[in-house]
């Protein structure tokens, strides 16, 4: 169990909040920007089932060795496409890919380095090395992510 002194303080969860959320701070929104978001609002049945569909063909298209895929959800909207790779390849993958034209991203870190812990947690932070973000969201379609998914399988064949 954490003690008093061994969570952050109210000042370092303050910061924390801050940096995690900066990008939604409250304020009056541009006429172009509350347009575009009407525009998402309008399609964001189609853009979540098209998301889902991609994380689907993925799932399928990338069935071998050397992935770990995250679990499908019913009902649950798929952000981005995060896979596990088995070894310590991320950085290779992600430049070979990036040498294709394929831009994948490596955002999430081990959780407990953003709240200031201290304490050592081998198996977050060999994991939170390991994942690989693989796109999914309009304007890509089904060839996309074909085209994604080949590329992938061959990097780690």
């Amino acid at each position: 169990t954490q003690t008093a002194a061994t969570l952050p303080s109210r000042a370092a969860r303050v910061r924390l909040a801050a940096r995690l959320f900066k990008s939604m701070s409250v304020r009056r929104l541009q006429p172009l920007e509350a347009t575009r978001i009407s525009e998402l609002l309008r399609n964001l049945d189609e853009n979540v089932e098209l998301r889902n569909q991609h994380a689907s063909l993925y799932r399928e298209l990338l069935a071998g060795p050397g992935l770990l895929h995250p679990a499908a959800r019913e009902g649950g909207a798929c952000f981005r496409y995060t896979v596990r790779l088995e070894d310590d390849a991320r950085q290779h993958v992600r430049r070979e890919l990036n040498r294709r034209g394929i831009w994948v991203s490596a955002l999430y870190p081990a959780l407990h380095s953003w709240f200031g812990s201290s304490r050592p947690l081998p198996v977050a932070e060999r994991v939170a090395t390991r994942l690989l973000n693989l796109p999914v969201a309009p304007p890509r379609d089904a060839e996309d992510v074909k085209r994604i998914s080949a590329a992938l399988s061959e990097v780690l064949a």
